[in-house]
């Protein structure tokens, strides 16, 4: 059960079993410090109507979650051309 409460451990095994999801970008910050971690380190750039986080381009709109599966507190993403913004 503790797999499916954290959202890296479950897209991670998605991936490795081969399993179809909605494509996921983790981004990790340290919890002291608020800096990114891991790939988002290396490259993080976000635009009007996208980020890329390493070499993966995720357009805009969509949605944030936290990686605890429990924690319902999202943010929504849209693009300019909906008016932008984050709700």
């Amino acid at each position: 059960q503790r797999v499916l409460l954290d959202r890296r451990k479950v897209y991670s095994l998605l991936e490795e079993i081969g399993i179809p999801h909605p494509q996921a970008i983790v981004v990790e910050r340290d919890e002291k410090t608020g800096e990114l971690m891991g790939e988002a380190a290396q490259n993080f750039e976000e635009g009007d109507d996208y980020i890329i986080v390493g070499e993966t381009k995720l357009v805009k709109p969509f949605v944030e979650k936290p990686v605890d599966a429990e924690d319902h507190n999202i943010c929504i993403y849209y693009p300019s051309s909906a008016g932008g913004g984050v709700k």
